[in-house]
């Protein structure tokens, strides 16, 4: 079973070594997998450092290309590979050494288009743990998803994908800086496939986000939003705005950080959802 592991980069130099030892690890048959590094412009040593990577890696292959954005370096990884399967991630995360075959197990077995897992903090931080209580639905259980509108959608640092899926509704927008992926999966399960949610398939995230930075993500968050709605119509089914869903993202969030800092949860996320809200009103890109 041969499997293509696509990964864009940009000036992440530090992160980006860790990524590739870890990809390194893999257990898997070197010949049934090939890693695909895009650089998208980096300045920061990347072009060196993946040229000497290419000279010792033999299931490695190196684009570099002029900065475009990360859909478009995610497209030419995948146009670039010929994998039955399609796996992406990010240039700060760790992949598990079994990460592809508990990936493959979901498809075999439950003859899944899709599978997404979960990204895990390194360093749990208020902030990281507000990310994560946020979204706690994603973080419960497995689910099958199916519902376009939804705004749980598949997450292109833990994900893998049947071919097939590409050749059906195409690459990610690359007219979004941001929201590519959340946008393309809307299109994967509007055209009938289907992508499996396993929260327990995590891989581990180097970065943390301090709270000016996260809620400069959730001010883009917000104006991809606007884009994605202007060009499919109508809004997000958004369940996070009941109460029984606040009150179980407070739970989640004062189970990661204890009880004595419970009362950061309002305050982050009153900050979030005024972010995310200029970000709509600004709209476009």
């Amino acid at each position: 079973m041969r499997v293509s592991i696509v990964v864009p980069t940009y000036n992440r130099l530090d992160q980006l070594r860790l990524c590739v030892e870890a990809l390194q690890s893999l257990n898997y048959d070197m010949d049934a997998h090939e890693i695909c590094i895009v650089n998208d412009g980096s300045s920061d040593g990347t072009r060196e450092f993946l040229n000497e990577q290419v000279d010792t890696i033999p299931n490695l292959s190196v684009i570099h290309q002029e900065n475009k954005g990360v859909a478009a370096a995610r497209n030419a990884g995948i146009e670039a590979t010929d994998g039955e399967y399609v796996f992406c991630t990010d240039d700060d995360c760790l992949v598990p050494e079994d990460w592809i075959q508990r990936h493959l197990r979901h498809h075999r077995e439950r003859d899944i288009d899709g599978v997404n897992g979960r990204q895990w903090p390194i360093d749990m931080t208020l902030v990281e743990a507000f990310k994560i209580a946020i979204y706690w639905d994603e973080h419960r259980e497995r689910s099958v998803l199916t519902d376009p509108n939804s705004v749980v959608g598949a997450t292109t640092n833990n994900l893998s994908y049947r071919r097939e899926v590409f050749e059906t509704v195409g690459g990610f927008d690359e007219s979004l800086r941001r929201g590519s992926d959340p946008e393309h999966s809307k299109r994967v399960l509007e055209a009938g496939f289907t992508i499996l949610n396993d929260p327990s398939l995590r891989v581990s995230h180097m970065k943390r986000d301090s709270l000016s930075s996260f809620l400069r993500n959730a001010y883009r968050q917000g104006k991809g939003r606007a884009v994605r709605e202007e060009k499919h119509g109508g809004g997000d089914h958004n369940p996070r705005t009941n109460w029984h869903y606040r009150i179980r993202a407070w739970q989640t969030y004062i189970g990661l950080v204890g009880p004595l800092l419970g009362w950061m949860f309002p305050l982050l996320a009153l900050a979030s959802r005024a972010s995310v809200t200029l970000g709509e009103l600004s709209g476009g890109w």
